[in-house]
């Protein structure tokens, strides 16, 4: 217990290091990025600086969108991507939904006895918990949530995390695994329980 309590710190020890390299070396040679990139660039030194920080937390930060219902997906933005934290860049924010969305794409399918694919919370899309729902309904339904946003972050910021979100899943509401895609094949040949 006390080796791998001695490792774990001197893990962390040098990835604080390599962070802090990264922040001089961006000091010294900045200014041979355009502006977009130099900001981009800072922008994710800085989260992996900050999931450093949380790094006890950060397999939950970044795999926070698996609940899939309407309700849920908005408290996890008003939670995880509208923060003072990551609401300082937009980069920032698509970059935290980009990283749910491909953890939620490594879900598996549920499957019953027969072999048909179930439907469930973490592979379909949701109005509220069992309230199955495709992908268009969702996105009417998730115009209706509020948010309080910072000021510096655009009115339209919430539909377009909620876009990029929505790539992971087709029209029908189904999750488009990447892990499983057999199952994912399945459920276009109609392989599902009813």
């Amino acid at each position: 217990m006390r080796v791998s309590k001695m490792n774990e710190d001197r893990l962390v020890e040098v990835r604080r290091k390599k962070y802090l390299n990264e922040l001089l070396d961006f000091y010294l040679y900045g200014d041979c990025l355009d502006e977009d990139m130099a900001e981009e660039y800072f922008d994710s030194i800085k989260e992996n600086i900050i999931s450093e920080m949380y790094s006890k937390n950060s397999y939950s930060r970044k795999c926070v969108l698996t609940e899939m219902t309407v309700e849920g997906f908005a408290n996890t933005l008003r939670r995880s991507v509208f923060n003072k934290r990551v609401a300082n860049s937009e980069a920032a924010m698509l970059r935290a939904v980009q990283n749910a969305r491909k953890c939620a794409e490594q879900a598996k399918y549920q499957r019953d006895t027969k072999k048909r694919i179930v439907k469930n919370g973490s592979t379909h899309l949701e109005l509220d918990v069992g309230n199955f729902c495709t992908k268009a309904q969702f996105r009417q339904s998730f115009a209706n949530q509020k948010f309080e946003l910072q000021d510096d972050v655009s009115a339209t910021a919430p539909t377009t995390m909620l876009n990029e979100y929505l790539k992971a899943f087709d029209d029908d509401g189904w999750l488009i695994s990447t892990t499983d895609k057999d199952g994912y094949k399945d459920i276009q040949a109609g392989k599902v329980k009813p």
